[in-house]
């Protein structure tokens, strides 16, 4: 997924990642900015608000399913605290 900044022509991509990441990439170069491993992660859903990312992450295993929700910095990939914000999202993958 591509998201677009259009204040300032600014795109990055946040994709889920086969090492079990999620990884930011500059849209325009292709460059990584930043990668956040979770301690587990199957697959995940990416929700991107103007102060965060939102990771609604699964981990599956042979006998269960486990679900989790991070938010990171969008920025920086710093995971953050506080409250997911309401309202629907600028974009999701």
């Amino acid at each position: 997924m591509i998201l677009f900044q259009a204040a300032d022509a600014a795109a990055t991509s946040f994709e889920g990642h086969d090492d079990h990441a999620v990884v930011a990439l500059d849209a325009r170069t292709g460059e990584r900015r930043w990668t956040y491993y979770p301690e587990q992660l199957t697959h995940a859903v990416c929700e991107l608000f103007p102060d965060r990312l939102v990771v609604h992450g699964t981990v599956d295993t042979e006998t269960q399913s486990r679900t989790f929700t991070l938010d990171l910095d969008p920025a920086t990939g710093a995971r953050l605290q506080g409250a997911t914000p309401g309202g629907a999202p600028l974009a999701r993958s």
